[in-house]
């Protein structure tokens, strides 16, 4: 990866950690829709029949942003950096680290 990528990466990082402090609720939704995009990663890898819309409401809000498109792989990677960047935050909060938790005990 070159320097300026590497760059653009960091600053989208802080933005999103920024926006994440200073906006009432988004710490929710960022969360949960990381932790969503997780989740109906593995399960769509693991072939289960999966309805968007009901199962996973904040991945659908976002359908039409390409997040869907991407490769299990790439959602899995970006809803754990998203779980990175803002994990300071989500350290004060029990009901996204229990949905992380059950999430992975599935």
């Amino acid at each position: 990866m070159n320097e300026e990528y590497e760059n653009t990466r960091l600053c989208a990082a802080k933005l999103l950690q920024t926006i994440c402090e200073n906006v009432d609720g988004l710490i929710t939704f960022v969360g949960v829709l990381a932790n969503e995009l997780i989740d109906y990663s593995v399960q769509q890898s693991m072939n289960k029949d999966i309805k968007l819309e009901s199962e996973y409401p904040n991945l659908a809000s976002v359908q039409e942003s390409g997040l869907i498109q991407l490769s299990a792989e790439s959602k899995i990677d970006l809803g754990l950096n998203i779980l990175i960047i803002v994990q300071d935050q989500i350290d004060f909060r029990l009901d996204i680290k229990d949905q992380i938790l059950e999430n992975l005990i599935r």
